[in-house]
């Protein structure tokens, strides 16, 4: 399995206790449960949605040059050349930035992850890296 799918396991565990949270909190005790079979789309819908939140959430986590640079080439689609330039920096500075701001939003969300031992417990453990 790989880090991506890993991370988006764990922030996709996080928002589901969240949100049973809630509506355990404001009454709504019934738990629904739709399956990839009842979706006219397969699923894929649900992944677009998935994706964009775990986007939002690593985005959240980058350091700000790293967001910026994040921002133009992925966003607003510019070059390495045409990023460095609205940011006043080499190209070799821009990359290195989002390297670092990727690295920092997976470290961040991989370093104290849950498991689940033997007994089927959740327990903490902290990673050796990425």
């Amino acid at each position: 399995m790989d880090l991506f799918t890993n991370v988006r396991k764990y922030m996709f565990g996080v928002y589901r206790h969240k949100l049973s949270r809630i509506t355990r909190k404001h009454g709504f005790a019934k738990k629904v449960e739709v399956t990839e079979s009842e979706l006219s789309d397969r699923g894929i819908c649900l992944v677009g949605i998935e994706e964009k939140i775990l986007c939002r959430e690593l985005f959240d986590a980058m350091p700000p040059q790293g967001k910026r640079v994040a921002l133009l080439r992925y966003k607003m689609g510019c070059s390495w050349e045409e990023t460095a330039k609205k940011l006043d920096t080499s190209v070799n500075a821009a990359q290195k930035a989002l390297s670092v701001g990727r690295q920092k939003a997976l470290d961040k969300y991989m370093r104290d992850r849950p498991t689940v031992n033997e007994n089927g417990k959740r327990q903490r453990t902290k990673s050796s890296g990425i």
